[in-house]
């Protein structure tokens, strides 16, 4: 081994065994047929368990906020709703009857972190929204953050020195999170929907709170259309011409145009809350649309 830092070891995986464990559906979103395998580190190495995502049925408060486009309108709000808000929520819970073993189990060699699990939740949440219904999820611009842990009595009510404004400035980005969450979700359904799963028999447990959203859009993500644009025919002539051979591609039509950024416009807040000791997350995802003036 003279020469090498790492040894590489290939594991061969089956194809076709029929098991929970090693055939798993992809998901689909809101209706519960998704799977995920997710690594929990513990005190005897990593503990791999299969995550399934919970029918939005099951929570019908939640769900009625998902269609009804968030925030109930109240008689005083304009007819007319300017910043046009796109609501998502998911519920992930740990299958009980589907554990994995430890880390020696070769149908769980791509399992993932509780992380990555969140980040691919923030990207199946964009692909159901109207602006990417037809175009591609830009997920090299989702960007998570851990931003700890909270308390039952910071999940249900608003802290009276975030108030004031002096709160540390590491507690400062979670409570705001909470402070997002409770304008959507009110407190009966926080209580009924959320908390029952999240702190099930009144326990009054931790929460780990993350957030995500959307970076930067790049300039040239925003001028491709614009930056990239194949000359155009000038007379009849170069349309109908005798010698054009069309098994060859026009020179005006282009092959290889980048796809604009469906995002480009639009503002994510996301706030998902895990708890994987009792195995459950609930992740709400907000898309905004950003007024193109103000940019």
């Amino acid at each position: 081994m003279d020469g090498f830092n790492a040894l590489l070891r290939l594991v061969p995986r089956p194809r076709h065994e029929r098991t929970s464990l090693t055939d798993l559906p992809q998901r689909r979103g809101g209706t519960g047929g998704g799977h995920m395998r997710v690594a929990r580190r513990g005190p005897l190495g990593d503990l791999h368990e299969v995550w399934q995502e919970v029918p939005m049925v099951e929570l019908p408060n939640l769900l009625r906020l998902m269609m009804g486009s968030g925030k109930e309108k109240s008689e005083s709000e304009f007819l007319v709703d300017e910043s046009e808000e796109i609501l998502v929520f998911h519920c992930w819970s740990r299958h009980e009857d589907a554990g994995m073993g430890n880390s020696g189990n070769l149908g769980s060699v791509d399992a993932l972190t509780h992380e990555q699990v969140l980040w691919l939740d923030v990207v199946a949440a964009l692909a159901e929204t109207a602006p990417c219904s037809e175009a591609s999820v830009p997920a090299t611009r989702v960007r998570l953050a851990d931003e700890g842990l909270a308390s039952r009595a910071e999940l249900e009510e608003e802290v009276a020195a975030h108030r004031r404004g002096d709160v540390p400035a590491e507690d400062a980005p979670r409570l705001a999170s909470l402070d997002f969450f409770r304008q959507y979700v009110q407190p009966h359904i926080l209580k009924d929907e959320v908390l029952s799963r999240l702190l099930p028999s009144g326990s009054s447990g931790t929460v780990r709170v993350f957030s995500a959203e959307l970076a930067e859009a790049s300039a040239k993500s925003g001028a491709a259309v614009t930056a990239g644009k194949p000359p155009r025919p000038k007379t009849l002539d170069d349309l109908f011409s005798e010698d054009m051979d069309f098994r060859a591609p026009l020179p005006w039509v282009a092959s290889d145009a980048t796809e604009e950024d469906p995002l480009r416009l639009h503002e994510l807040t996301s706030v998902m809350l895990l708890n994987d000791t009792v195995g459950c997350a609930m992740t709400f995802h907000c898309l905004s649309l950003i007024d193109p003036c103000s940019t």
